[in-house]
C-alpha cells in the first residue's frame, strides 16, 4: 500500500435494475443498471454520466444488474434491505440485514450501518458479528472501520479466535 491506507474504487452513484411499468405489470427491458442518483462532483458525474443513464457494459463486460456494476468496480460489497442517502451530505445509512463483504474475506453483519463519505468510514452502535479472513468469528457492539474493512475496531468486543497467546 503506497498511500498508507487501503483504497477502494467508488464511482458515486445509486443504481436500480432496468425495469419499467407496463400495463400494471413489471416487465424486464434491456439488461443493465440505471443511474438513479449521482454524487455531486463524484467520479461518475465528472466522467460525464447522468441520472437515468443505462449502464450495459464496463470494459466490454456485460452488465445485467446493479450488483454487476459493484462487482466490476469493487470487490467490497454492502447489502441491506433499506438504504437512506442524504443527498446534501452524501451520508448513507444501511438498515436491516446489513452484510458487508470485503475483497480480503472479512464479513460484517449488523442491523444498521452508517457511511460517512467525507471521512471514508463506516460505523454502527448496533450489535455486530465479524468473520475475519482467518475465519475467526468476533461479536460485539459498536464498530468503526475504513470502507474496505482493512482497519477496523469493535468497540465492545467478545468472541472466539484460533490465535494462541504467546
Amino acid at each position: 500500500i503506497t498511500t498508507g491506507r487501503g483504497e477502494h474504487p467508488m464511482i458515486g452513484v445509486t443504481l436500480a435494475s432496468n425495469i419499467k411499468q407496463k400495463n400494471n405489470f413489471l416487465s424486464q427491458t434491456e439488461n443493465g443498471a440505471i443511474i438513479k442518483y449521482l454524487m455531486p462532483n463524484g467520479p461518475a458525474e465528472k466522467g460525464g454520466l447522468k441520472v437515468n443513464d443505462l449502464i450495459i457494459s464496463i470494459n466490454n463486460e456485460k452488465i445485467s444488474t446493479p450488483e454487476d456494476v459493484v462487482q466490476k468496480i469493487n470487490t467490497t460489497n454492502l447489502k441491506s434491505m433499506i438504504a437512506e442517502i442524504d443527498e446534501k451530505t452524501n451520508f448513507m445509512t444501511a438498515i436491516e440485514n446489513v452484510v458487508v463483504v470485503s475483497d480480503s474475506g472479512v464479513t460484517l453483519y449488523t442491523d444498521t450501518l452508517k457511511w460517512d463519505s467525507k471521512k471514508e468510514i463506516i460505523y454502527t452502535a448496533s450489535p455486530i458479528v465479524l468473520t475475519t479472513e482467518k475465519n475467526d468469528t468476533l461479536y460485539g457492539s459498536g464498530f468503526e472501520s475504513d470502507v474496505g474493512l482493512n482497519h477496523w475496531k469493535i468497540l465492545y468486543p467478545s468472541g472466539v479466535t484460533n490465535q494462541k497467546n504467546g
